[in-house]
Order: structure tokens, then C-alpha cells, then sequence
């Protein structure tokens, strides 16, 4: 397994899970591409995973067996080209259909404020609750009525 030192890794994969990973276990790349510990500041080594044996949706799926939507809807916005990617499967995991209903939803979520997503992460939002974003057009006209959605407390 290579080794690589925190330092050259990119945080370009950086998808804001809302939970930091745990300073106990080492941090994971896949190549120069960091996949946890994202807010890791001081020098630490990384241990590199990428292998032409497994996908890097699989290592994901290992790494962070619990996501909510929203943060699926971010890591999915920043890899969804990668050519790695079992995306299929990666979101079976999940209980999730792969289909454009599924990726049409998640590009708008991605374009709604972040107190929003989280809040749709703590609520435990699914798919089908957020049906509604698909209509609309210009989903950053109604960033203010979302912001004021996420700090409601029912």
C-alpha cells in the first residue's frame, strides 16, 4: 500500500460530510485525491487505496456506509465523472435507484443554500420529499424562502 504525506493531497473530493472523520483512523486518497479528514490541518500520512481492483465507489461506500441525500447529492456533484465510478451499485448501496428522477434531484438539491441541505439532512429527507424542486426553473430565486424553511423547528 502506498504511503503519502497529507501535504500533497488534493481536497478537490472535499463533499462537507457532516460528520469529521474520526482523528483515530487514518486518512484515505484514492491516487492524490483525498476522500476523509478533510479538515485535517496538522502533517499526517495518508494511506493511497486507489488499486485497479476495486471501484472507487466501493472504498466510498466503505468509507461513509451512512450518508443523508444531501451529502450524497454533494459527493455525487463533485465525482459524477469519475472514471472509476460504479454509480449504479454506489447508490444501490443506499437503497437508491440510479435513474435521471434520482440525478435530476440531486443537482437541485446541490444548488440549494447549505443550511438548507442540512437541514434536509437532519430531518432525514428521502427522494420523493424533494420532488418539488424539480419545477422549478431558477432554483437560486427561492434561496431565502429555503433558508427560512431550515430554521423552522416542527
Amino acid at each position: 500500500m502506498i504511503t503519502r504525506d497529507l501535504a500533497v493531497c488534493n481536497r478537490s473530493y472535499n463533499f462537507h460530510p457532516l460528520n469529521k472523520w474520526p482523528l483515530s483512523l487514518p486518512m484515505y486518497s484514492w491516487g492524490y485525491e483525498l476522500l476523509c479528514g478533510f479538515e485535517a490541518k496538522q502533517p499526517s500520512i495518508v494511506l493511497d487505496l486507489k488499486s485497479n481492483e476495486i471501484k472507487i465507489t466501493d472504498v466510498l461506500f466503505s468509507l461513509y456506509p451512512q450518508l443523508s441525500l444531501s451529502e450524497l447529492a454533494r459527493l455525487y456533484s463533485l465525482m459524477k465523472s469519475h472514471p472509476d465510478a460504479d454509480w449504479l451499485d454506489f447508490f444501490k448501496n443506499y437503497n437508491l435507484r440510479f435513474c435521471d428522477n434520482l440525478k435530476l434531484t440531486l443537482n437541485k438539491l446541490c444548488q440549494t443554500p447549505l443550511d438548507f441541505q442540512n437541514w434536509c439532512s437532519e430531518k432525514q429527507i428521502q427522494v420523493r420529499d424533494l420532488s418539488i424542486l424539480k419545477c422549478l426553473k431558477d432554483i437560486n430565486g427561492c434561496d431565502k424562502i429555503l433558508s427560512k424553511i431550515s430554521t423552522m423547528n416542527p
